[in-house]
């Protein structure tokens, strides 16, 4: 593997320390509304988030990031989480 010259590493990006903001940031209200409906319909059911999260396929970390408003959600998660709750997907998103 060849070294890069020093011209080449100033070019580099250097790690930054704070990297991890980006993740725990709200993206937008909505989302948080969102993670807000999905936490009380999980509590109604009893399910820990733990269980809410393996039932979805999902990460516990992001489970947790849905919860919270700072994960974008697909659709097709949309609708694995509107199913395992018990509810429709407008229930969901009927802010």
């Amino acid at each position: 593997m060849r070294k890069k010259s020093a011209k080449q590493n100033e070019n580099l990006t250097p790690l930054r320390r704070d990297w991890h903001k980006e993740y725990s940031t709200v993206i937008c209200p909505e989302l948080v509304q969102l993670g807000q409906k999905i936490e009380s319909f999980r509590l109604e059911k009893k399910l820990t988030k733990e269980d809410f999260a393996n039932e979805l396929d999902v990460g516990l970390l992001f489970y947790y990031r849905i919860s919270r408003g700072t994960a974008r959600v697909s659709v097709p998660t949309l609708l694995k989480i509107a199913q395992a709750l018990g509810v429709t997907v407008k229930s969901l998103i009927d802010f």
